[in-house]
Order: structure tokens, then C-alpha cells, then sequence
């Protein structure tokens, strides 16, 4: 069953409505519509997954069918890895049949660049797999009309007959472009079936105690070695490094090392989605992941570094190091090592389109290279710890301080703060909720001791808190939730925008009332779903919102000094208008 058979089976089963799925999911009605019509599917995030069976299960709970979470995530997960896999799998399917039938027709990429009016090195990054076409069914009517006009001679259907696997006798210039498109898009279902028997089999394989007849290396074919110049190739480089090691048996350990800095802002979303997703996959194969940041006197690029590495350390398989530059300024390094399996190493000079990058699976080199991490890795200290919380108590215990009282807090948050919601609104929200009385009275119980906690700290220290401001459109494409949270609860419930307008106003109340208070309003959200914390000269936690609650705690004055200067880092994103109306 596909994913959207699948979301359509529990929707309709259920009986969903969009207004109220997006509300209890924080999904919006146009994504999920398109979720619905099988146009959103592989490119869904583990975020909203999560939300859609979480969404699914608390539905079941209103009506007469019981629907259990982890039996659904499990399911939902399983078809969401499915597509995408075969995403991947179309991709490269399409780029081997299109190179084949280029090279048998012997068409080069000046003369196909000149017949369809593109630049031959376009063509180039497309039939190496360096560039990702956005119109696949654009391109391929110009060039079913090129060939049409200039390759239809006896010799020409022979290598169509012979590729499209159709006999000369079917073949006829009138069904030329259905063989094309079968030829260039349908992945065969030899192939569809290994994908989900490997799917199918996912924990297994992770676990290592099987072999399966699936292998990364038939869909995502990548050479032994190879080497890179420019920006644009680098990343190509770090994804086909990600991806020789997904096809090895070994769950070796995976170091990186760069000091390059400053690229985050950028890299491409279509790179960052493929990063993210290929890390997750190696490490529920089973890999740890070693990452040294480098301490230098660019803090804001640190923070922005760890703005794409924080919610990798969240999963618990990542650890983050520190150590100093050792560099020198004319040249920057880049070291990627898996143990036994493949390396990739490369330098770029104060021009960063001059990248070279070297990748190769040779023993004698990924042994040289690896020796070279380990060593970085020795020199470096450990920058922090995950924990995964389920009170305040695991909270403390995890960032193990025996002064509280001591240094000033700054809150990156991704929802207005408890401390100032007036009972009014709090009383409305929790009347709208499905839950039961005892339940609402723990959250009342919960908040009430949050702010009585924050109200004598106040006194005593300072708390700065950043959170950003949404409009009205902004708010219905996505729904502010209580933050509940911050209190180690876990359910969904959500404001109206005048509820959010009013909380918002308080604040500003609350400032006058509390001169160790400020707040700063943000015009869009920093990280996304996960809320920074800073102690001053003790330590930072960064807390992922949705459940199961996870933290991680640095310590060390780098990343100390680099939120310290937290106003310069926002400066993009801060409001102009404290009080918007």
C-alpha cells in the first residue's frame, strides 16, 4: 500500500476533515490536500509523519476506533521510506536510460544542447547526476521531437527496438513517445519489489543480521573513487560519501572534520533535504557519527553551523567535539572517514569556488585518512550529551548544575512563553481540549509551578526570551501550540489567533512588572522545532519540542560565547514592531 493509500484508508476510516486534521497536526490544508492526491509523499519530513499518526491516533480516540501510535508511526514510516527510495531509484533510472540511448545514437552533449536550446553544460551535469531536472516531462518532449526529426532511420529503430525492448514489428512512429516515456521513466518491478522487500525488512538490515538481494550500489551507482572541483560538485562529494557507506556491510564509526566555514547559508534545500535524509538512514543502519567543529574567531558562523548539526545530535548517534584551528588561513580542509570503507578528503583556498575533493574506498588511503581523523579526534574535547527527559527532575539531573541561582537565561523558543499567559486564555485553550478533568488539572498544577519557579529566579537573574511573531496568514497555514513542553507534557493544544494575539500583549505587561524580563520578537522561527536554552557561563541545551523529549547540553565557552552574542546572530530576524496589531 502506498503512502497516500495509506493516509486515505485512516482519513477516511476516521472520518477527517482537513480544518480539523491541520489544527490537531499543525499541517496545512493545501499540504495535505496534496498529500491526499499522492503530489507530497517522499518528500515529507519525520516531523510531519509524526504529526499526521499522531493526528490519527487522537481522532481514534474521540470515536469507536482505537488506533495505537507506534503501530502507526511504524507503518506510516515504512511507506514514507518506501517512496522515497523510489525517488531515488526513478532518478537514477532515468539518467542511466537517458546516457544509454544518447551513446548508442551516438548524440553529443554540444549537438543535443544545440537542438533544445541549453547550455552544454547543463546537459553535462544532468547525464553525470550532478544536476536534478525540475521538468523531467519538458525535457523529454524536446527531445522526443529532436529525435523524431533527425533519428528515424533503419539503423535508429534498431537501437530503439533493441532498448525499448519491443519488436520491430510493434514498433510504429506513432507510438514512438509512449516507448520513450516507458523507456525513460517506468522503473522495472523486479526492481520495485527488491526496493520494498529491503524496505520491508528495514530493521534487519539495520540490526545487520541478514543479507538481503537489495544493494545500494544497482540504484545509487557510485565509482570507487573520484574527484571534485567547485562548490557545486563538493556537495555531490559529501552525498556520495554518505552513500558508498550505506552501501557497505560495516556500521564503522564516521568522523568529520572541517574547518571550511561560512558555505551553510549556501547550500541548496534539494542538498540539505538529501544530507539530512541520508544521515538518518546511516544512522538507524547503525553507524556513530563523529563531528568536530573547529573553534575560531567566526562565531556567528559556528552558530550557524550548529543551527543544521543540532537536530542531528538530537537522534542520540551523533557526538558533538571541538577543537582549535590549527589551519593555516590560505587553505581549508575538509575530512570525512568511515573505518575500512571510504574517506573523503579535500582543501579549498580563500576563493571558495577553488574546492577540491578527492573520495576513494583504497585500503591503504582510508587508513592514512582515518589515522589522520583520530587523531583530530583525540585532540578535540567532547562538547556535549543527549538525554532524553520525561521530567523536571531528568532535566536537571541531565544538565547537572549545583547553582541555579547563579548567571543569566536566554530562551530561543518556537512558542510564546508560560510565564506571562493570562488564566483567561489558558482556561479557553483547555476547555477546547479533549482531555480528561484530571489531566487538565495537571497542567494547570504544572504551569502554576513553572511560573512561581520563574517568578522568584526573575528576582534574582536576568531572562531574555526570542520567539517569533506570526500573522494571521502565517498563523492558519500554521497553528501556535501551547508550550506545553516546557512543563513535560505531551499533547497538542492550540491557540486562536486572537488567544495569540492577547498572550502576546501580556508580555509587554509582564516586562513592566519584571525589570529582570525581556522579550524580542522574531519575524520567523531560527530553528525549526527545537528551542535553544542558554545558561550564561554554564551551558546551553537545545530541546526538541516534539515528543519523546530529547535535549542535548554543550558546555565550553566557544559555544558560550557565540550565543553571547545571540542579538547579532538574530539581527535578520528580529521584528521591528514589538506589538503588532
Amino acid at each position: 500500500m502506498t503512502f497516500t493509500e495509506l493516509f486515505n484508508k485512516y482519513y477516511n476510516d476516521l472520518k477527517c476533515n482537513n480544518n480539523q486534521f491541520s489544527k490537531i497536526t499543525n499541517i496545512s490544508p493545501s499540504t495535505l490536500n496534496k498529500i491526499r492526491n499522492g503530489e507530497k509523499t517522499s518528500s515529507l519530513s519525520s516531523d510531519e509523519i509524526f504529526s499526521i499518526c499522531k493526528g490519527f491516533t487522537i481522532i481514534s480516540g474521540i470515536g469507536n476506533i482505537k488506533l495505537n501510535f507506534d503501530d502507526l508511526y511504524k507503518e506510516f514510516s515504512t511507506a514514507a521510506s518506501y517512496c522515497q527510495m523510489l525517488d531515488f531509484l526513478a532518478n537514477k533510472h532515468f539518467i542511466r536510460s537517458l546516457n544509454d540511448l544518447l551513446d548508442k545514437l551516438d548524440i553529443k552533449n554540444s549537438k543535443l544542447a544545440r537542438a533544445l536550446k541549453l547550455d552544454p553544460s547543463y546537459i553535462s551535469r544532468i547525464r553525470e547526476g550532478k544536476r536534478e531536472l525540475l521538468n523531467k516531462e519538458k525535457f523529454v518532449s524536446k527531445l522526443e521531437n529532436y529525435l523524431l526529426d533527425y533519428y528515424l532511420l533503419d539503423e535508429h529503430i534498431q537501437i530503439y527496438s533493441s532498448l525499448f525492448k519491443v519488436s520491430l514489428d510493434e514498433f510504429k512512429v506513432g507510438n514512438f513517445s509512449k516507448f520513450l516515456k516507458l523507456y525513460l521513466f517506468e522503473v522495472n518491478q523486479e526492481k520495485k519489489d527488491s526496493v520494498n522487500e529491503f524496505i520491508g525488512n528495514l530493521n534487519y538490515y539495520i540490526e545487520s543480521e541478514k543479507d538481503f538481494e537489495f544493494n545500494y550500489n544497482d540504484y545509487f551507482a557510485t565509482n570507487n573513487q573520484e574527484n571534485y572541483y567547485g562548490l557545486e560538485e563538493a556537495e555531490k562529494s559529501v552525498l556520495d560519501f554518505f552513500i558508498q557507506v550505506l552501501e557497505s556491510d560495516s556500521t564503522a564509526d564516521i568522523i568529520i572534520y572541517n574547518n571550511y566555514g561560512g558555505n551553510e547559508k549556501k547550500q541548496n534545500d534539494l542538498f540539505l533535504k538529501r544530507w539530512y535524509f541520508l544521515i538518518d538512514k546511516i544512522i538507524k543502519k547503525g553507524h556513530k557519527i563523529f563531528k568536530i567543529h573547529v573553534k575560531n574567531n567566526d562565531q556567528i558562523h559556528f552558530i550557524n553551523e550548529m543551527k543544521f548539526w543540532v537536530p542531528i545530535y538530537l537522534k542520540g548517534h551523533a557526538f558533538p567535539y571541538l577543537i582549535e584551528d590549527y589551519n593555516n588561513y590560505l587553505t581549508k580542509t575538509l575530512l570525512y572517514t568511515a573505518d575500512d570503507i571510504c574517506a573523503l578528503s579535500g582543501e579549498t583556498s580563500v576563493n571558495p569556488s577553488e574546492t577540491l575533493l578527492f573520495r576513494t574506498n583504497k585500503n591503504d588511503v582510508v587508513s592514512y585518512y582515518t589515522k589522520k581523523n583520530h587523531s583530530f579526534l583525540n585532540m578535540a574535547s567532547v562538547m556535549g550529551k543527549t538525554n532524553f527527559l520525561f521530567d523536571e527532575k531528568s532535566y536537571f539531573e541531565a544538565i547537572k548544575l549545583d547553582n541555579l541561582k547563579n548567571g543569566d537565561w536566554l530562551g530561543v523558543l518556537f512558542h510564546p512563553s508560560l510565564l506571562a499567559i493570562p488564566p483567561n486564555i489558558l482556561t479557553q485553550i483547555l476547555a477546547r481540549s479533549n482531555l480528561s478533568l484530571k489531566i487538565k488539572n495537571d497542567i494547570l498544577v504544572r504551569i502554576n509551578k513553572f511560573q512561581k519557579n520563574s517568578e522568584l529566579l526573575l528576582k534574582i537573574r536576568k531572562i531574555s526570551e526570542f520567539f517569533p511573531f506570526l500573522t494571521k496568514e502565517e498563523f492558519e497555514k500554521s497553528p501556535v501550540k501551547l508550550a506545553l513542553n516546557r512543563i513535560y507534557f505531551d499533547e497538542n493544544l492550540f491557540y486562536e489567533y486572537e488567544e495569540y494575539l492577547e498572550h502576546l500583549k501580556s508580555l509587554e505587561k509582564f516586562c513592566k512588572k519584571h525589570n529582570n524580563y525581556s522579550y524580542v520578537l522574531l519575524n520567523k522561527p531560527y530553528f525549526e522545532s527545537i528551542e535553544m536554552f542558554v545558561h550564561a557561563n554554564k551551558f546551553v541545551v537545545a530541546m526538541d519540542i516534539k515528543p519523546p523529549l530529547k535535549t542535548i547540553s554543550f558546555y565550553g565557552n566557544t559555544i558560550m560565547e557565540g550565543f553571547g552574542e545571540s542579538r547579532d546572530i538574530f539581527s535578520s530576524y528580529i521584528l521591528k514592531d514589538k506589538n503588532p496589531k
